[in-house]
């Protein structure tokens, strides 16, 4: 068993987006690649962002995906569990941790309190901002003697505790990224960060060290966007007397949307479990974030969630920021449908629609919908398509008169052509009355051998009856449709369609 351990840390403040869950994807990946742990932590200590269900539908989405953690905070048969050592998980309920931790970095002159006013800082940040200069706190509190820190909190004042940045300033803080490689930054750059807030919650700063630190965390996969503050995590790690458990850092580069700006809802991203409503399978789509980033080699592409978690690798990872494509995932979906049984797919269907679907209705006669879906698979690309593409099969189609004339748009203004496809449908269900075998192979022998003696095209003949059948431009091949519907339902759509040309 690998001591590897990584973890996954939302804060429930939102949806879980495409960019979050692929972070989720690449931990499981790493961990299941060499029988290491998952570990799922909440970070909710900002307590003003805080959204009802966001944990929830962020934990039902990895579940769906099939990506859920092992330890930590999990889902389990539609509740919420903690399992786990190291825990509590919730970083709300690990308050007492994170002031001992800060109040030892304090006596150790690494940090210091700060009461400063918001409206002095306001103004701090808005001179900056006119100089073009990034803001960064002056280090007043800095100076306080012992004794009137000591007299201002006897008072209740409110504060914070900052990091207190070693110096020099052109001290360079060293890490190791394992796809940027050495990074180096100067000490004068960084801010001393607020690491406990005046309400007593820590900063992300402070708690996702001390946590990563207490839950044995090897390796860190973080968006890019936190690579500027890892250098204030290096110092705390040595304030702490901790550096010997630095994790190993992978910052993942941002996925982005066509234009290359970063990925949102005007790409057509939405979050996981609204891809879930619309019909998307979860292989495709955890197929699809993989490779967002990720290229594993010999031109693979298609892979299960197993195949992925044998061979992932994190030296496969690009530090390029990869571009998430709809189409693609519209491509993949359709390929992972095929690539189901009928009775599969009937199945994924079912469970994917509400109970007040037609489908649910239709699949009452579990054969006759199993041999209609499998006339449509090849051309559905999510199962939302399901229902309108079946929709003929269950009830009777309506159309205009003039789509069952092929040749409609050759034909001149004013031209006549209904007697025409009423003969070519006449004679089609003459023919068709004197089947005794309603096969595939015998509809296609008698339908082809009909437009022969009529000295027709096929077309003149298998259009009509395609559309009497369905009322559609688009659909399954006339031999198929027919054998499907049976012999006594084609007859009667068929006569229909003669019917609605006599009226025409």
């Amino acid at each position: 068993m690998s001591n590897i351990r990584v973890r996954f840390a939302p804060s429930p403040t939102g949806e879980p987006h495409l960019g979050s869950i692929r972070t989720a994807l690449f931990d499981y990946l790493l961990a299941k690649s060499v029988g290491g742990d998952f570990v799922l932590r909440v970070e909710d200590t900002d307590r003003s962002r805080f959204v009802e269900g966001s944990l929830e539908r962020m934990l039902e989405s990895l579940e769906w995906l099939g990506i859920s953690p092992n330890e930590g905070v999990i889902w389990e048969k539609g509740e919420i569990q903690e399992k786990g050592e190291y825990g509590p998980y919730y970083q709300s309920k690990r308050l007492e941790l994170y002031k001992k931790y800060v109040l030892e970095l304090v006596k150790k002159d690494l940090a210091y309190y700060c009461f400063c006013t918001p409206e002095r800082l306001e103004e701090m940040r808005q001179k900056a901002q006119a100089e073009k200069k990034p803001p960064k706190y002056d280090r007043l509190c800095l100076n306080l003697s012992k004794e009137e820190v000591e007299n201002r909190l006897k008072n209740g004042e409110k504060y914070v505790i900052r990091l207190k940045v070693p110096g020099p300033e052109n001290k360079k803080i060293f890490f190791h990224d394992a796809l940027r490689g050495d990074i180096e930054v100067e000490a004068g750059t960084i801010d001393d960060q607020v690491l406990l807030k005046t309400d007593g919650f820590p900063t992300y700063h402070l708690a996702v060290v001390v946590d990563d630190y207490l839950m044995k965390i090897t390796d860190v996969l973080r968006g890019e966007e936190w690579i500027s503050s890892t250098p204030k995590h290096i110092i705390l790690y040595d304030g702490l007397g901790i550096e010997s458990f630095v994790p190993n850092f992978v910052h993942l580069p941002v996925v982005l949307g066509p234009d290359k700006s970063k990925l949102s809802k005007r790409h057509g991203a939405k979050t996981v479990l609204e891809y879930r409503s619309e019909g998307y399978l979860p292989e495709a789509l955890v197929n699809i974030l993989a490779l967002l980033g990720w290229a594993p080699g010999e031109d693979r592409e298609i892979m299960s969630l197993e195949t992925m978690s044998k061979i992932f690798k994190l030296e496969d990872i690009n530090k390029a920021s990869p571009v998430f494509d709809i189409q693609k995932l519209n491509h993949f979906n359709g390929l992972y449908i095929r690539k189901l049984s009928v009775a599969e797919l009937a199945d994924r269907l079912l469970e994917w629609a509400p109970d007040s679907s037609r489908l649910t209705k239709w699949a009452g006669d579990r054969n006759y919908f199993e041999k209609a879906l499998k006339t449509i698979q090849e051309r559905m690309v999510m199962l939302a398509d399901a229902e309108g593409m079946l929709e003929f099969y269950f009830e009777e189609p309506k159309y205009a008169a003039k789509l069952l004339d092929v040749k409609r748009d050759k034909r001149e203004k004013g031209e006549k052509w209904e007697e025409e496809v009423r003969a070519a449908l006449e004679a089609s269900l003459t023919s068709l009355s004197s089947l005794s075998s309603w096969t595939l192979s015998d509809l296609e022998t008698n339908l082809r051998g009909l437009a022969e003696k009529l000295d027709i095209k096929a077309g003149q003949v298998l259009w009509p009856i395609r559309v009497a059948l369905t009322g559609l431009e688009k659909s399954p091949s006339t031999f198929e449709l027919l054998e499907v519907l049976g012999q006594q339902k084609s007859q009667e759509r068929i006569s229909q369609a003669i019917k609605l040309l006599n009226k025409s």
